[in-house]
């Protein structure tokens, strides 16, 4: 079983091995400027797993993305549907 995905609060999750890891690397990632690289270090087994991890803020700002997109979307239709309706 894989470690869980962490949120970028996360210092520590767990890891498949049922140990502990512990976060070791923030980086950025170039091409994803709405998320940070972090990187994990498990004390017991060795193994380190990387997540891309969203900035605060970053999923409000596709929620309201998506949001704006969709309110478009229905005024288009609405505006459309008046139009042949008359």
């Amino acid at each position: 079983m894989p470690p869980k995905t962490p949120t970028r609060a996360d210092a520590y999750v767990a890891c498949a091995c049922g140990g502990t890891m512990g976060i070791v690397t923030v980086e950025p990632i170039p091409d994803r400027p709405d998320f940070m690289r972090h990187t994990y270090h498990c004390r017991d087994c060795g193994k380190d797993a990387t997540f891309d991890v969203a900035k605060k803020g970053a999923a409000a700002k596709t929620a309201t993305k998506t949001a704006t997109k969709t309110a478009i979307k229905t005024a288009a239709k609405t505006a459309a549907a008046k139009k042949t309706r008359r």
